[in-house]
Parts: C-alpha cells; sequence; structure tokens
C-alpha cells in the first residue's frame, strides 16, 4: 500500500508540473523568503521547474554564483485543497491520510537541505565521481545554495539508459558495496536490501 500511495503521489506532482508555467523571476523573488533574498545580489533565469518549486540561477552578495530553490506560487494552497476534497470522497480519503505527511515533508525545503548533509555522509557523498553542494541557506519555502558542477544524475539517465554493468558500478557507490561479485552469488541476505 505504501508503494501505491507513493506512486500516486508521483502522479498527482507530474500533473501538477504539467498543468504550471515557470514563475517569472519577479514572482519567484516575491515568493522567495526574506533571508534567501537578503542574501541575493542578483536573480538570473530560470535552470528548472518542477510540481512543487522552481530553481532559478543567483549570483549572492559576495559574487558567488549559486542556485535558489522556492516554492511555487501557490502550490501550498493547491495541494491543500486536493487533500482537503480527497478527505471528502470515500474512495480516495485513506489515500489522503497517507499522503499528507509525504506533501508536508515535499514543501518544507529545509528538508532537502538536510537530505544533502546527509547524502555528503555516505559513501555516494564522499566519493569522487559525485560533488554533494552545500546550502547556503535553507528556509521552509526556499533554498540557497552553491552550484554543483557536471550534470545531475537523472539528466545523465534521461539521456541514455544506463547498462547493468553501470547500474551495478552506481549501486556500489550508494551502498559501500566493495566487490562487483556480492551480485552475482544469489545470496539471498544481501540481494533483499534492494527490493
Amino acid at each position: 500500500a505504501g508503494d501505491r500511495g507513493a506512486g500516486l503521489l508521483e502522479v498527482a506532482l507530474e500533473d501538477l508540473r504539467d498543468r504550471n508555467q515557470a514563475m517569472t523571476p519577479a514572482r519567484a523573488w516575491a515568493q522567495m523568503p526574506l533571508e534567501i533574498r537578503r542574501e541575493i545580489d542578483e536573480l538570473g533565469s530560470t535552470l528548472g521547474t518542477g510540481s512543487v518549486k522552481q530553481v532559478l540561477a543567483a549570483r549572492t552578495k559576495n559574487g558567488k554564483e549559486c542556485v535558489v530553490a522556492v516554492l511555487r506560487e501557490g502550490v501550498t494552497d493547491q495541494l491543500a485543497s486536493t487533500l482537503e476534497a480527497m478527505k471528502k470522497l470515500d474512495d480516495t480519503k485513506y489515500l489522503a491520510a497517507r499522503i499528507e505527511g509525504m506533501l508536508a515533508r515535499e514543501l518544507d525545503l529545509r528538508l532537502e537541505a538536510k537530505a544533502f548533509d546527509a547524502i555528503r555522509e555516505t559513501p555516494v557523498g564522499q566519493s569522487s565521481l559525485t560533488y554533494i553542494p552545500s546550502v547556503i541557506v535553507a528556509a521552509e519555502r526556499g533554498l540557497l545554495r552553491e552550484v554543483a558542477p557536471g550534470l545531475p544524475l537523472s539528466a545523465i539517465t534521461r539521456m541514455r539508459q544506463l547498462d547493468a554493468t553501470e547500474l551495478e558500478r552506481l549501486a556500489m557507490l550508494m551502498y559501500g558495496i566493495d566487490d562487483i561479485r556480492y551480485f552475482y552469488q544469489n545470496d539471498l541476505r544481501f540481494l533483499k536490501q534492494f527490493g
């Protein structure tokens, strides 16, 4: 049931992404928490627009190039009204109760900042192949962080499918596995970690 709830949440967020236009930089600025605006000298172009937030280029007052993420205008109200409607229908009230917490976490960008810190401590975050950007300022409705060089993993995987060996090597980095042969020994204790 948890996987189904998460899958339905993903579909709902994709639907939001499809219906929403990018905010202008001026609208994004107006949505931005004051503690983040105080750090920014110049707001640049939109780098990406998701279902919940928009990401823009920026420069801090000390001249550092950075990235700012801000919750989309009206997204909190949109999601709250959708949840209230779902709670009133017998077919969806159970699902609404299951995803309400997930949505609340999705709308708090301070948790994204904590995730950067947590990933930095994993084998993936400590690998020479990855760079986890530092967060400059985190607020519930916005996040200011340094620019990460290169392409995000999601962009790389969209460009081409990873073959089995590349997926195994990625899993090795993510989970700190030191020997690829573990994948081929059919040891259920090892394999159950991933499924």
